[in-house]
């Protein structure tokens, strides 16, 4: 189940453009992380270019702030594993 829900979360990023489907995927990723705990790492590889380009996005504070969430839900699932990211 999560494979499915990471692919359609993925395609909608990539289609997203300036919306709020990112906020909204990023929700669910957060939740997904938190159930799946280091089971989320195989994901990583594909969302983290999304990751890096929401930090670093200032001109969208809300979405700034809630990527700085979701890396906060990203380390507490994979514990060490998730330095490499």
């Amino acid at each position: 189940m999560a494979n499915a829900i990471m692919q359609v979360a993925f395609e909608m990023l990539k289609n997203a453009g300036n919306t709020s489907v990112p906020e909204v995927i990023f929700q669910i990723i957060s939740g997904l992380a938190n159930a799946l705990l280091a089971g989320f790492e195989p994901y990583m590889d594909e969302f983290a270019p999304y990751l890096y380009n929401a930090l670093g996005n200032h001109e969208a504070p809300e979405m700034c702030s809630l990527a700085i969430g979701l890396v906060s839900d990203i380390v507490r699932a994979l514990e060490g594993n998730s330095q490499r990211f």
